[in-house]
């Protein structure tokens, strides 16, 4: 009986350490994606410029869960925008605002509106583009709040992570200083 019950706690360490293993590897590639997003949005405020002009300025919508109703669907709306841009003679095409939100997202129609009012179909725009990779283009260069959403998801995720942590390993140890302690009782008695 008392072997099963230390499989059991040998099984229940092998399978916490492996959860705790995999949140930890995904908080860890979702901290260096918002790093390197970060660090993409920094660097656009040196990116060189060309001119570009708007070919593509729509609203679409789809339907999204939204749980706090009870799993009922609302619309999302989206501002479809893309450009054309020339380099080096290369005319290219893309459809990101900015770093890390490419397309800009609402659930209200004014919101996204007003997206699309600032860049109406056929207007020539600046258009901001990475040396490197001249696919790689926005309108709107530099960092935003928007760029630390994936840091801060990594952030109060890891925050989450040390409290069960901490749900599991003070019950677990306080079990062990009384399993010690029994022990130890036991072993007196028997003198």
């Amino acid at each position: 009986m008392h072997k099963n019950k230390d499989v059991k706690t040998s099984l229940s360490y092998i399978f916490l350490f492996f959860v705790i293993a995999f949140f930890l590897v995904t908080i860890g590639f979702i901290t260096l994606q918002g790093n390197n997003e970060l660090n993409l949005a920094k660097h656009s405020e040196h990116w060189p410029a060309t001119e570009g002009v708007i070919v593509k300025s729509e609203m679409d919508s789809y339907l999204v869960r939204r749980s706090r109703k009870g799993f009922t669907k609302v619309p999302l709306y989206v501002a479809n925008i893309t450009y054309s841009y020339k380099v080096d003679g290369e005319l290219l095409e893309t459809y990101s605002v900015s770093i890390g939100k490419p397309q800009v997202e609402s659930r209200t129609k004014a919101d996204v509106q007003l997206v699309l009012d600032k860049y109406p179909l056929g207007k020539e725009v600046q258009v901001y583009y990475d040396p490197n990779n001249p696919e790689t283009a926005v309108l709107e260069p530099g960092v935003s709040s928007q760029n630390y959403d994936q840091l801060t998801t990594a952030f109060c995720s890891g925050f989450v992570i040390l409290g069960v942590l901490g749900l599991f390993w003070f019950p677990i140890q306080e079990a062990k200083r009384q399993s010690a302690l029994r022990s130890k009782r036991k072993g007196k008695r028997k003198r």
